[in-house]
């Protein structure tokens, strides 16, 4: 499972499964705390996280030590301002 935090678009959740290939889709606010994307990401047992910029980025990385199941961040407007071990960019805007 992955949640999208990033603002809601008509077709981004069926392109971010397909980019996927596959899985179970959960949204986060972009309104939400750091801790409350902790929360949702953790209890769905999400292992991509797809982010919209780095402003999203930024809260996933500050509790990525609390989601231990979570093997990827996909950020894909703009570019992720450094460089960490597992966060990609798709470099494109849905």
């Amino acid at each position: 499972m992955f949640p999208r935090l990033s603002v809601t678009h008509e077709n981004g959740a069926v392109s971010v499964i397909y980019l996927l290939d596959s899985g179970l889709a959960t949204g986060i606010y972009t309104t939400n705390s750091a801790e409350a994307c902790q929360y949702v990401a953790h209890n769905a047992r999400c292992n991509v996280i797809v982010v919209e910029n780095d402003h999203q980025l930024q809260k996933i990385l500050s509790v990525r030590n609390k989601l231990p199941y979570l093997k990827a961040i996909i950020q894909y407007r703009g570019k992720p301002k450094n460089s960490h071990t597992g966060v990609y960019s798709v470099g494109f805007s849905l």
